[in-house]
């Protein structure tokens, strides 16, 4: 995956110096001593991460128990805990945007050593002291939502990164078009990081989920069954890669999320009728159908999050410009 912007031919977006640093070469110049110190993000990280270490087992807990609701004929509860998956997800994403991206590697790896536990124990799925845990297990939940979380984190990372080189970007294209006798640059297009990223969002997810229901569950169902190490490799690989989409443009992401999400919903509001085989292939039971809608939850979430992120890159980059020109003047 590449930086999320297009720069123009011989822009280099790091070496563009903050508006009214009045250097003549462009660099910043470093900060004298006494000078105010850049804001700590260590408290940052600890948040993000003590959240991140409690998001794996609420969004397992939510998407269960909402299958289970589901396939009993509770629909409200299953469609309100939906709700609530939704909306806890996305604000989650949102505080990893803007505080740390570190919350979703360690609930990406909270699923991995919940997976590996499953993988560890003699009778794997039935082994789950809940059960709404023994009915989600079978559907790869747990290994597709580690995929999703490492890789968001690595996608909300370079979303930040992105955003303060948009914002040197900008500042290189305004003070080109002050120079007397130029002629404005149009910011670079984002269209093909659009279309891109919704198509590598959306055709990651499918695969993901093709996978989990051809060759997970049969690893899972009972102790006996081998494990293919390549089956396992390739739902945590392409779930990675829809979580990592949000690298070239959120859009994707908040696009193809709710498309997912929207594709399962006739299998999950049709969990209880006598003919879902026929109205919805591949999603014919509960919990199915609510690991694909909390893979739709959880990727629209990411790109709102890195959405959030590429903005606080944004604000990060100009506070650091507004600190140095305070130095200046004191100086």
């Amino acid at each position: 995956m590449t930086s999320s912007e297009s720069l123009p031919q011989g822009a280099r977006p790091s070496a563009v110096p903050p508006p009214g640093s009045g250097t003549a070469t462009g660099a910043p110049q470093p900060s004298p001593a006494g000078g105010p110190a850049p804001r700590g993000r260590r408290h940052d990280h600890i948040a993000a991460a003590v959240l991140g270490a409690a998001v794996t087992p609420l969004t397992l807990t939510l998407t269960g128990l909402a299958g289970q609701a589901s396939s009993q004929g509770h629909l409200l509860v299953g469609a309100g805990l939906l709700v609530v998956l939704v909306i806890a997800s996305t604000v989650v994403q949102a505080a990893f945007g803007r505080r740390s991206s570190l919350g979703g590697l360690i609930g990406g790896l909270v699923a991995l050593a919940a997976q590996a536990a499953i993988l560890a124990s003699s009778e794997c799925a039935a082994s789950a002291p809940q059960a709404w845990a023994r009915q989600l297990i079978p559907t790869g939940a747990v290994l597709i939502l580690a995929g999703l979380l490492i890789g968001g984190s690595l996608g909300l990372r370079r979303a930040r990164r992105a955003g303060r080189a948009w914002a040197r970007l900008s500042a290189l294209l305004g003070r080109s078009d002050q120079e007397q006798g130029s002629t404005p640059a149009a910011p670079p297009s984002r269209r093909n990081d659009h279309l891109f990223s919704l198509a590598w969002v959306t055709i990651c997810s499918l695969i993901s989920v093709a996978l989990a229901d051809r060759a997970y569950s049969a690893i899972v169902a009972s102790g006996d069954a081998p494990v293919s190490p390549w089956a396992l490799a390739g739902i945590l690989l392409t779930s990675i890669g829809a979580g990592a989409g949000v690298t070239r443009s959120s859009l994707g992401a908040r696009v193809a999320g709710p498309i997912v999400f929207i594709g399962a919903l006739p299998a999950f509001l049709s969990a209880s009728a006598s003919d879902r085989s026929a109205m919805v292939p591949h999603l014919t039971t509960d919990p199915t159908a609510s690991a694909v809608l909390m893979l739709g939850a959880v990727v629209s979430a990411i790109g709102w999050g890195a959405h959030v992120a590429r903005r606080q890159g944004i604000t990060d980059e100009k506070d650091s410009w507004a600190d140095q020109r305070a130095v200046a003047l004191e100086t």
